[in-house]
Formats: structure tokens, C-alpha cells, sequence
């Protein structure tokens, strides 16, 4: 006679323990970095450190992550996939003279008022990981292009004078970063609309000189930059 088999039961894990599918253990990690990111700065971030903000074990971690510059990078994926749909979202809608710039000086300003902290970690990790540096490289470039194609119709419709379009983009993008980190880096309170004109008063009149002049869009600028150095 064959013995009935013992219905085997569930394995009981020691207190304290539960069972987590990988991908939220994967979210504790982010969002512990994130968080961790919102008051401190990218240098201080250590995986000891990060993993004294969870609940889970360290060798948790090197499931999830190889190092602590995947984990920026991890946050930063995201953040550039928005830039890129909203950045193609906005190229199709058609923006008079002076309201082309001054409409992605508020996209950009609400990218960072939303992801200000992750983006300064980028900046401050990316010289030191070929990652993220290229990620970072990514997210400028995508904004450059934008600013290059909004002066490249202006300099068509005799707004604008020619004038290398992919350099002032890259100037303009660069200068902006470095303000936002400052402005919108850490967690706030933040005052957004001041950022907003200020970046908005500096773009303007790098291209089109005093930007009241123009505002309207009823006339070419032409050389509205040298006539207002020459005054």
C-alpha cells in the first residue's frame, strides 16, 4: 500500500518578513532616493545610507541596481520620456514671435518645479558615469533642438536677424539649467512665476533685443537688438 502523501504548506517566513514581488521592493529603493534627494545633495547619497531609509535588506539593492548611479538614472528615464512627448506636443501648435520662447521657459520651469531635486543629482552625478551624462546630454539636447527650430521659423518670418541658431540654443539652455538648479534644486517653497520672468526677460532679449518692442508680433524686429544698444 502507497503511504498518502503530506499536503505540503506554505513556507513560514521568520517575523518581520514578508513577501514583496521585486518591483516594489524596486520602488522603495526610488522613492527612498527620491525623497532623500528632496533636502540633501547627490554627494551624500550613499547605498548604506539609502538603504537605512527602507525596509528591505542591502543585498536587495544589487538586485535591483548596480551602483548608485543607476538609481538617478532609474528616476531620470522618466523625466526625460516627458520632456521628449511634451516637447513633440508643443513643436505642433503654432506660437507667434517672442510667445514660442516664452511658453518653453514655462514648460521648463514646471519640469524642474516638479523634478528639481532628480535633475540636480543629474547635473552633479553625470561628469562622473558615462550613463548619465549621456542622459543628461539627452534632456539638453531635446530642449536645444526646440529653441534652434522656434529661432531657425523666426529668423524665416524676418524677425530675427541669422545668427548661429544652434549655439544661442545651447547657450540659452546651459545658463537656464544652471539658474533652475539653483532656483528649483531642492525641495521649496519656491517662487516659480519670479523664475519664470527672469528666464523669460533673458531669452527675449538675447534674440529680439528689448522685448516690449515686439511683443505684439504686428512688425519685423529686424535689428531691434543693435538699435537698443545704440540708444
Amino acid at each position: 500500500m502507497v503511504a498518502a502523501s503530506t499536503p505540503k504548506t506554505a513556507l513560514k517566513l521568520p517575523a518581520g518578513i514578508s513577501r514583496r514581488r521585486p518591483d516594489e521592493t524596486r520602488l522603495e529603493l526610488l522613492e527612498a532616493a527620491a525623497g532623500f534627494l528632496e533636502r540633501h545633495p547627490f554627494r551624500d547619497l550613499t547605498i548604506p545610507g539609502l538603504m537605512a531609509l527602507t525596509t528591505v535588506g542591502r543585498s536587495s539593492f544589487y538586485t535591483h541596481f548596480k551602483d548608485i548611479y543607476s538609481v538617478i538614472e532609474a528616476l531620470l528615464v522618466g523625466v526625460r520620456d516627458r520632456v521628449l512627448a511634451d516637447l513633440k506636443l508643443w513643436a505642433v501648435e503654432t506660437k507667434a514671435p517672442i510667445e514660442g520662447l516664452k511658453s518653453l521657459v514655462i514648460h521648463m520651469v514646471a519640469v524642474w518645479e516638479e523634478h528639481g531635486p532628480m535633475l540636480s543629482a543629474l547635473i552633479d552625478a553625470a561628469p562622473k558615469d558615462a550613463r548619465l551624462e549621456h542622459l543628461q546630454q539627452e534632456i539638453q539636447h531635446l530642449y536645444q533642438l526646440t529653441i534652434a527650430a522656434i529661432l531657425r521659423r523666426d529668423h524665416a518670418a524676418g524677425w530675427i536677424d541669422l545668427m548661429d541658431f544652434d549655439e544661442v540654443a545651447l547657450i540659452l539652455v546651459v545658463a537656464s539649467q544652471a539658474y533652475l538648479k539653483g532656483k528649483l534644486g531642492r525641495l521649496g517653497p519656491h517662487q516659480p512665476e519670479t523664475v519664470i520672468s527672469t528666464l523669460q526677460m533673458v531669452w527675449t532679449r538675447t534674440i529680439f533685443g528689448r522685448a516690449p518692442d515686439c511683443a505684439t508680433g504686428t512688425q519685423p524686429v529686424g535689428n531691434v537688438g543693435a538699435a537698443w544698444l545704440a540708444e
